[in-house]
């Protein structure tokens, strides 16, 4: 975890504060992250098609208004942000190598209806999945975790509720780290 703490803070360029790692990155989304936060995590997401990554996370006119102005992202952008950075800097702590993680994050899956992991309204469940992945070390293992309704979550499939909501991913992390520590589940 510490590993993916400093990983996420050199890809956004975040200067760690003696307050608590988390609470440093959340007070420096709410602020807003420079827009050399988006370049910095752009060039080592997405090296071969930056500009295509970076207007995904904000939209190009807007990108480019706050370059000109030497304006910060906005929370809601930062946010954006961050959150492809943690589930990179995840992959990076998981797969040791960034072309893997490139390569995990571009490529089709079928437990995301073939859609790719980076895609920002699925980035939250590439971190669900990459981290049921390191405790089953078995895809259809952790197929079957996400599909099957768990007592745990209020009979809810953890797919379903990591796809609806980021506090939804969370509660599956949550579920997966006490499989993955020995806690009942």
């Amino acid at each position: 975890m510490r590993d993916q703490i400093a990983i996420l803070y050199d890809l956004l360029g975040v200067r760690p504060k003696q307050t608590e790692p988390t609470l440093t990155l959340a007070y420096s989304v709410q602020k807003g992250l420079p827009v050399s936060a988006l370049d910095r995590v752009a060039g080592r997401v997405s090296p071969d098609d930056v500009r295509r990554f970076t207007y995904r996370v904000v939209p190009k006119p807007t990108l480019e208004r706050r370059r000109r102005d030497k304006k910060p992202l906005t929370m809601d952008e930062s946010d954006r942000l961050a959150r492809i950075a943690k589930v990179f800097a995840f992959g990076l702590e998981i797969f040791g190598d960034e072309a893997k993680v490139r390569s995990f994050l571009d490529r089709p899956h079928p437990m995301l209806d073939d859609a790719a992991p980076l895609e920002l309204r699925l980035a939250r469940i590439a971190k669900v999945f990459a981290f049921g992945l390191e405790i089953f070390g078995d895809e259809a293992k952790v197929r079957s975790f996400l599909d099957r309704p768990h007592p745990m979550l209020d009979d809810a499939a953890p797919l379903e509720l990591a796809l609806a909501t980021g506090p939804g991913a969370d509660a599956v992390i949550n579920l997966l780290g006490r499989a993955a520590y020995g806690g009942g589940v």
